[in-house]
């Protein structure tokens, strides 16, 4: 498979501004989106979701004990963190909205970003809207295994998830509450090398390497540590060094 490096660096740009600009917010979820075209197409619309940054959207990733059912018609069975749900439907009108018209729609986002950004994906999907690609950095696992299912009959092809070597937000939340990965995985390796779909052992390796050398490090430091492979900067470092 050739990887869109130009994609995948217009996703980061778009991922790594709405930290700092947004198009549209709802407060009481802290959901932020930026909404713009990109990638030399007037009919192209890049939506990007923003990630964990505030105490409140770290009680939104928590919430992954409760499910909630998929809002359409005969996939009852398909259930989603429903921290994520919230904070999504919180903005799916008003999205919908703004995307009414557009020729091509990418959706992008980083960490808690990417979570929303697949519910989005779907959403639109599911109301009609030209969903072209998404391309998400160090998501979290978004839903169940029927969830997985409809998600990947539709935007299998679509959508690239990208994990960097160690990153342990993307094994959470926990498979053994039912949750799974949607979409194509591209690994990023420290030395370089890029697999797609990788196997799950050689990816646990490094989480666990990640972990072991935090538990070594000082009280100030473990949470950096830990959550460096994590960083928007470990994903742009990584990204920089593909051909």
């Amino acid at each position: 498979m050739t990887l869109n490096l130009h994609l995948i660096r217009a996703a980061l740009e778009f991922s790594t501004r709405v930290y700092d600009e947004c198009s549209l917010e709802d407060r009481a979820s802290n959901t932020q989106v930026l909404i713009g075209g990109s990638l030399d197409d007037d009919g192209a619309l890049i939506i990007a979701f923003r990630g964990t940054r505030e105490p409140r959207d770290y009680l939104t990733d928590a919430r992954f004990l409760f499910k909630h059912p998929w809002p359409v018609v005969g996939h009852e069975n398909a259930k989603v963190h429903r921290g994520f749900l919230e904070g999504y439907f919180a903005v799916s009108e008003t999205i919908q909205a703004r995307v009414h018209g557009a020729k091509r729609i990418i959706i992008t986002g980083h960490s808690l970003g990417g979570a929303l950004a697949t519910l989005c994906a779907l959403d639109l999907v599911d109301n009609g809207l030209p969903v072209w690609n998404v391309v998400t950095f160090g998501s979290p696992r978004v839903g169940n295994g029927a969830f997985r299912d409809y998600y990947d009959e539709h935007l299998h092809g679509e959508t690239l998830r990208v994990v960097a070597q160690g990153d342990p937000v993307t094994v959470m939340p926990p498979w053994f509450n039912g949750y799974r990965h949607a979409g194509r995985e591209v690994y990023l390796q420290n030395d370089g090398d890029v697999k797609v779909e990788p196997g799950l052992i050689g990816k646990a390796i490094p989480v666990a390497q990640s972990i072991y050398h935090d538990l070594r490090e000082t009280e100030a430091t473990k949470s950096l540590v830990f959550f460096g492979p994590h960083s928007l900067r470990n994903y742009a470092q990584l990204i920089s060094a593909l051909a």
